[in-house]
């Protein structure tokens, strides 16, 4: 097994400690046209609790997305990679060895596929939800035309526990600097969950990245945790 496999992404298990009972009913989004075909399914073959999801591409562009999503019982629906984006993009290590385990993306044209490995890193930028001063941080995923690319994600015990699935397209604008404050404690509990020490950036952070806008004008708007969030420009 590689040994990326010890850095998929996890971050229900620490969603699920932070926010405590997790009501068993949730607010559901109607599917739109405005979306890509998202797909869950078990992948034991990977470890236990990891989900392989699967974005589908139908169109002869490549498509750009996020994914909205959350598992019953566990986590509210929320963007993939907005609870722990700090950690992420710091420096994770376990057994030794150090890595990012995302990195921002920072160009206007659609390099597909992006992650380029299901098992390496992950791509962040800010996703416009109709507050330009509260963007919220999350991965992107970039899928060729007519075709489809796969990501995992662990902490989910079954793939039929994932509601609210939603697989936004998004276009790209505004390639600048922007500055990113994230929740320390969120951080912490990352560490004490997964048992990986995080080396996390300065908060605030600044980084070049792009800003992710959705076809669809309503989408969810909810981040997980509080204090979380970006805004166009230089850190002060």
């Amino acid at each position: 097994m590689s040994d990326r496999i010890r850095f998929i992404v996890n971050e229900v298990d620490a969603v699920a400690s932070m926010l405590g009972r997790i009501p068993s009913r949730f607010e559901l989004h109607a599917t739109s046209e405005q979306e890509l075909p998202v797909a869950a399914r078990n992948r034991p073959d990977l470890g236990s609790s990891i989900v392989e999801w699967s974005f589908t591409n139908p169109s002869s562009v490549p498509q750009a997305c996020v994914l909205y999503r959350g598992v019953q019982g566990l986590a509210p629906p929320y963007y993939f990679g907005n609870a722990f984006y700090a950690a992420y993009y710091g420096k994770i290590t376990a057994d030794g060895q150090s890595q990012q385990a995302a990195v921002y993306y920072d160009k206007l044209n659609l390099i597909a596929p992006i992650p380029p490995n299901p098992q390496g890193v992950y791509y962040l930028a800010e996703l416009n939800t109709g507050n330009r001063n509260r963007l919220l941080n999350c991965f992107i995923f970039i899928v060729p035309a007519k075709s489809k690319i796969a990501v995992y994600e662990g902490g989910i015990p079954d793939a039929s526990l994932a509601i609210d699935v939603h697989g936004y397209i998004v276009q790209l604008s505004n390639k600048e600097i922007y500055c990113n404050y994230y929740n320390e404690q969120a951080v912490l509990q990352y560490e004490r969950q997964t048992g990986y020490q995080v080396q996390a950036p300065g908060n605030p952070y600044q980084v070049d990245t792009v800003l992710m806008t959705a076809l669809l004008g309503n989408i969810p708007v909810n981040e997980i945790f509080s204090n979380q969030y970006g805004t166009a420009g230089r850190c002060k």
